[in-house]
């Protein structure tokens, strides 16, 4: 800011509901510009985007896309929200994995009337996926009582034991007919999922290193057999779909870090 000139035309700034997103409010108009013309800032040597709100050009970023995904499909799948103007695949910074694509895309996108930031999806179905939708600025999802404004781990919402709703406790439970004759509903796990907040956490780590065991890995890896051949001709139509299915017959395997399970009301 002080190299842009508008330090003194700042009349607030402190974090919005984020540790890592900060509102700033100016004096004049011709700041705000300035600010916005900028596009981003470098701030204690990291990358820093700049938005404004009341624009219809955003940028978001989409987690948990695979690499075998195009990015045609990625712009079909926003297209009822508005006009993708541009998708960066995202790399690693660590020299042992240069180049290596990480599994986020940087989106630009204008919004049609109608939607704002706040309208969009937190999380997308892309081709019998799921894909996580950070939008900076806005409120995160909880993925406990799917209500918005909180993460997880400091839900406080209470949980119904006989209903299995949220929002009261079984002493107070009013059951519908619908409810009684309905039978039990198929609860959605979303324990093991990430939140958006360990969503960028995990982004921001690099991932492990196979000469760098952790207490949770073994001493002697596993013996891979060799991989059957494969075609990536096709991956991404609607006829061939990157599902988890399909990903199996792809270069594509996951790392897994052992979680333990948290308690949940």
């Amino acid at each position: 800011m002080e190299r842009l000139g508008v330090i003194q035309d700042v009349a607030s700034i402190g974090a919005y509901q984020m540790n890592h997103v900060w509102a700033v409010s100016t004096h004049s108009a011709a700041a705000k510009h300035r600010l916005v013309a900028a596009k981003e800032l470098r701030i204690k040597g990291k990358k820093c985007l700049v938005l404004d709100p009341n624009d219809g050009e955003i940028r978001i970023k989409i987690h948990w896309l695979p690499y075998q995904l195009s990015d045609d499909v990625v712009r079909k799948a926003l297209e009822p929200f508005g006009k993708v103007d541009r998708i960066t695949r995202e790399t690693w910074p660590t020299s042992k994995f240069k180049g290596a694509q990480t599994s986020i895309r940087s989106v630009t996108i204008t919004l049609k009337n109608g939607y704002t930031t706040e309208t969009l999806p937190h999380q997308l179905r892309i081709q019998g996926g799921n894909a996580l939708v950070i939008v900076p600025g806005r409120s995160p999802l909880c993925l406990r009582c799917k209500r918005n404004g909180h993460i997880r781990k400091n839900c406080r919402i209470p949980r119904c034991s006989e209903c299995r709703r949220f929002g009261h406790e079984a002493p107070d439970c009013r059951k519908t007919y619908a409810m009684v004759t309905g039978g039990k509903s198929e609860e959605e796990d979303t324990e093991a999922v990430m939140d958006e907040e360990e969503a960028e956490e995990a982004a921001a780590s690099p991932p492990l290193h196979e000469d760098q065991p952790t207490s949770e890995t073994t001493q002697s890896p596993p013996v891979a057999s060799p991989p059957p051949e494969v075609s990536m001709e096709g991956l991404g139509n609607p006829e061939n779909t990157v599902s988890p299915k399909n990903l199996r017959k792809t270069n594509f395997l996951s790392v897994c870090r052992v979680r333990r399970p948290q308690k949940t009301a």
